[in-house]
């Protein structure tokens, strides 16, 4: 009925390398794996190949096409944007803040958020790809947003309590809710992406995961770690009713000793035309403002 017999297939196309024939082996990755891991592995197999058994018999086997090195450059931009964002976001807070203190206890929050949500996208089976990296880099002024208002409105308690460690408990407390709903609907937005399924989904959700994650982590920053170092990291202030207090102190002493000063003139005029001593100043003045 038929010949059988062990060869190769009809040949339908011909690849040359370097003017000479050769053949050409495409390789496919599963979905889900990552391309640089799978490239390396293809590159150490390849290899070894070709010094056991492709050497000794003349032939050589190469690599030809490779994308790593694209990747690797889109992932080092996505990087160099990152740490150039985050940078410039402390340059503002020092701008608008003007103490480097405050400045870097709000930058605290950028490396945590961003090691956080690598941490939590590899929990949840994500890679860190030039997409999630990314939403990292989208989500930096978003970071620094809680930590900001909490910060703030422990600086606002400092000047109302004697212990820095109560304005932290206190400003906590105060905004906790705020930053809290601001955060979860921050967070929300993103839900319809991520539960998208086609081709956009794919490309869209490791973004809206990154982005999710960063801002969750900066809520638990703001409010665990931001207190925590605000209460030992920075000076506590006086009160505003002691610094009310002692200027009524002053105003108070100012108007008792006026009159006393215009009696004092009085008595000198009474006494150049009576010839009599003049009476000293009130005794409501101060040795300083007398």
């Amino acid at each position: 009925m038929a010949t059988i017999r062990l060869g190769l297939r009809k040949r339908s196309a011909m690849a040359m390398t370097d003017a000479s024939p050769s053949m050409v082996l495409l390789l496919w990755r599963e979905a889900g794996s990552n391309v640089l891991e799978v490239t390396e592995r293809i590159k150490e197999e390849v290899a070894a190949l070709q010094e056991s058994h492709f050497a000794r018999e003349g032939l050589e086997i190469k690599l030809i096409s490779d994308q790593t090195g694209y990747i690797n450059a889109a992932l080092g931009l996505v990087r160099q944007n990152l740490v150039l964002g985050g940078a410039l976001a402390i340059v503002v807070l020092l701008l608008f803040l003007r103490s480097v203190s405050a400045s870097m206890l709000i930058a605290i929050s950028i490396p945590v958020c961003v090691v956080g949500t690598i941490l939590g996208m590899s929990l949840l089976g994500r890679t860190v790809n030039v997409v999630s990296l990314a939403g990292m880099a989208f989500a930096v002024g978003m970071v620094v947003d809680n930590a900001i208002v909490v910060l703030e409105s422990i600086e606002t308690w400092r000047t109302r309590v004697r212990s820095a460690a109560e304005a932290a408990l206190r400003g906590v407390q105060e905004v906790g809710g705020a930053i809290l709903a601001s955060t979860l609907t921050t967070a929300v937005v993103f839900v319809p992406i991520v539960a998208w399924q086609d081709e956009v989904g794919e490309l869209l959700r490791d973004v809206a995961v990154a982005i999710s994650l960063a801002v969750g982590f900066s809520l638990l920053v703001s409010v665990l770690a931001i207190p925590s170092f605000s209460a030992r990291l920075l000076r506590p202030r006086a009160s505003d009713a002691g610094a009310r207090a002692r200027a009524r102190a002053r105003g108070v002493g100012r108007r008792r000793c006026g009159p006393g000063r215009r009696s004092a003139r009085r008595s000198a005029a009474r006494s150049r035309l009576s010839r009599r001593p003049a009476r000293g100043p009130s005794r409501w003045c101060s040795p300083a403002s007398a």
